[in-house]
């Protein structure tokens, strides 16, 4: 690797007067500017974290940004990259791979239990194909493109099972799709109590909800929607939007109920909701190029149902000292909750 290569801490201040122009291919949140990085900021420290903006300089010339959610948790590093690097337009001979490398092998923390990567969209350097020899492993997510066109359209370019299923969904009555309004102490109240028992755990556990929420409509980043049927909430799902781009999260389903419809009924909702606010692209989040178990193929074949581009990229792991031993642990955790 090029001995040139270094990283450094960066402040807000010191992104906003330098990633800026065309001159860099810029992430969905970097995209979203102070505004994004003030409010992951603020959900860094309601964690008890901290938010790092690193950057990767080739001598004194600034050659890319990654955004990094950390918390400490005893002597392990709970390390999060929010957003696949920002890189220049030009990177001074080096590839995005080589950048990438650099990144995950010279993190400026120690017993590191996460790094997770996710793509970005406008670079199609960061599309790349499995080679062996390329950091982190394959991943794919579905993205609809939205810009110009109405639900209908949407509808009309999804495969045929897709449209038949969601046609269904929409002569289905008694459901009942919204966006939760940060201001409704009892509708965050509900969500939050669902998101807990059917998740099994809190993963925000301590957190102000209702202020996140709100901080997340303020900043223009985080929505909330939920369907329900019988005025009992039957599903949910998160929304992180920064600009003109829009990512889906934290999708939880009724464990006790099985509707076959209601995810597709809910999903076209959020579809319209984004559509109304001039949003071009919705990536439904990322789904397994190589599914072998049969929840990773449910996964898979659900999604690509909403038609869109399969995006391929990166998943970044390093685990170094204590960090498998997080790992481990975490995994088996998981499991033991099924």
């Amino acid at each position: 690797m090029n001995n040139d290569l270094s990283l450094r801490f960066v402040d807000i201040p010191y992104f906003l007067k330098t990633y800026h122009g065309d001159s860099f291919v810029a992430p969905n949140i970097i995209l979203g500017g102070a505004q994004q990085l003030l409010f992951w900021e603020k959900i860094a420290i309601a964690q008890g974290g901290s938010l790092c903006l690193v950057e990767i300089r080739k001598k004194s010339y600034p050659l890319g940004l990654a955004v990094f959610m950390c918390k400490k948790i005893f002597s392990i590093n709970r390390v999060s990259l929010l957003d696949s690097p920002c890189v220049p337009k030009e990177t001074l001979g080096l590839s995005y791979d080589s950048i990438l490398s650099f990144l995950v092998g010279n993190l400026p923390w120690k017993n590191v239990y996460l790094l997770h990567g996710v793509p970005n969209y406008l670079d199609p350097r960061a599309r790349l194909s499995c080679d062996m020899g390329s950091p982190g492993k394959c991943w794919e997510t579905v993205c609809i493109h939205l810009l110009d066109k109405s639900i209908d359209d949407v509808i009309s370019e999804m495969p045929k099972n897709g449209r038949r299923d969601v046609r269904r969904s929409l002569r289905e009555n008694g459901y009942e799709c919204f966006c939760v309004d940060p201001e409704d102490s009892l509708g965050v109240k509900e969500y939050v109590d669902f998101f807990r028992k059917e998740k099994g755990y809190d993963a925000y556990s301590g957190l102000d909800w209702q202020k996140i929420l709100s901080e997340g409509r303020k900043h223009n980043a985080m929505y909330v929607f939920g369907i329900k049927s019988k005025n009992e909430l039957i599903a949910s799902s998160t929304i992180f939007c920064s600009e003109s781009l829009a990512k889906e999260a934290a999708i939880i389903k009724k464990s006790s109920r099985h509707d076959p419809y209601a995810g597709y009924r809910l999903k076209i909702y959020m579809l319209e909701w984004l559509i109304q606010r001039k949003i071009a692209l919705f990536d439904l989040a990322g789904v397994n190029p190589f599914p072998e178990m049969e929840k990773d193929k449910n996964i898979r074949g659900f999604k690509m149902k909403f038609g869109g581009e399969l995006i391929r990229y990166r998943i970044l792991n390093t685990f170094t000292g204590l960090g498998r031993v997080a790992k481990f642990v975490a995994d088996w955790r998981k499991k033991v909750r099924g």
